[in-house]
């Protein structure tokens, strides 16, 4: 439907006109002539109140990691980064959760499970392990033959300590028969 120009319609209309002298020139097109909001017409050249709506460029996908509600219009930023703890946060390490806690502990003792570390805790072991987590065998060394003076019961492993061979009888010199 073709819409009928009237001369009121015009900027130059004067309503004290009595002639029209030709100088209605620029037709009045209503819109909303600010370019900040979205319903803004570039051929509107009369502010007819019908800005409503402010454009604020931002991410508008609600899936992304800096997703903005108030953005009316996509501007390309969005991005999302969730490696599994989240935005901007990067993956849990193998083992953990994501605020650092081990996924497995058996025994409490705040190692995972799979980082456990099974040697011998005792410090005065001859295979001390100062990285153990969880208690292994401990070797001590010593005299190891029940045979010699020298025996040690706690040694596990003969470290060459064994020298003077125990012989039964009589020690006493001054003993005579």
């Amino acid at each position: 439907m073709l819409k009928v120009v009237q001369m009121h319609d015009y900027f130059e209309y004067n309503s004290n006109a009595t002639i029209d002298d030709g100088s209605c020139l620029t037709i009045a097109v209503y819109g909303c002539t600010d370019p900040d909001y979205l319903e803004f017409n570039a051929n509107a050249n009369v502010d007819d109140g019908s800005c409503l709506t402010i454009d604020l460029e931002g991410c508008t996908d609600s899936n992304a990691c800096n997703y903005n509600s108030n953005a009316t219009t996509d501007n390309g930023s969005c991005y999302n980064n969730d490696l599994g703890c989240g935005c901007d946060n990067p993956a849990a390490n193998s083992g953990y959760d994501c605020d650092g806690n081990c996924l497995n502990d058996s025994d409490g003792d705040l190692v995972c499970d799979e980082f456990e570390v099974v040697g011998c805790q005792d410090e005065t072991a001859a295979n001390y392990d100062a990285s153990a987590t969880d208690s292994g065998d401990c070797e001590y060394l010593g005299c190891t033959d029940s045979a010699y003076t020298e025996y040690d019961s706690s040694a596990t492993l003969d470290d060459g300590s064994c020298i003077t061979l125990i012989v039964n009888g009589c020690t006493d010199i001054n003993r005579k028969l």
